[in-house]
């Protein structure tokens, strides 16, 4: 993909991992070119990363692992930069995250944060994370928030008694005793 260069990234700690354009100039060519600086890219410069990335890789699953890194990476800078927003914007670009096991894009993803769910048939789930700068600028929601709990009572199970009350009241005495 052909870019302008203004859509270059640069910086002294910009790793050659990265799947962003990448301006490797001496400093004194860089001054006056408007690239984006690594260290405070900007929401749209880090939407627009997301955005070439998932177009050039659409199988995040089968993407080679710097595509994974970069998009890991670009996620948690969105995230960054989106805390020192004040205004709200309507749709997030399609974000990496995992969908039944599988990394995926989605535009419309969940933050996890329910213990002991797992994997959650259909949904796109975020990494484990907090997500603020992304819930407050895109709305993102918590798979809580979706998810509606139920309760159903069932039949009663009545499972074996693995110790006898005898050996139950043997064990308890051995873990009492001072040996």
């Amino acid at each position: 993909i052909r870019r302008p260069p203004t859509e270059a990234w640069f910086g002294n700690r910009l790793p050659l991992w990265l799947m962003v354009p990448q301006a490797r100039l001496k400093p004194e060519v860089l001054r006056g070119l408007h690239l984006i600086s690594f260290d405070r890219p900007g929401v749209s410069a880090i939407e627009g990363a997301l955005k070439d990335l998932g177009q050039s890789f659409p199988n995040l699953a089968d993407a080679p692992e710097d595509v994974k890194k970069s998009a890991d990476w670009l996620l948690k800078r969105l995230d960054r930069a989106s805390q020192r927003r004040d205004d709200h914007l309507s749709q997030p670009p399609a974000l990496p995250c995992k969908k039944e096991g599988q990394l995926v894009w989605s535009s419309s993803p969940l933050i996890g944060g329910v213990p002991g769910l797992g994997d959650l048939p259909g949904l796109d789930v975020l990494p484990a994370g907090d997500w603020r700068g992304l819930r407050r600028v895109y709305g993102l929601r918590r798979v809580s928030e979706v998810l509606t709990r139920q309760l159903e009572v069932g039949d009663r199970v009545q499972a074996p008694r693995l110790l006898s009350r005898e050996k139950q009241a043997r064990l308890a005495a051995v873990l009492a005793s001072d040996v």
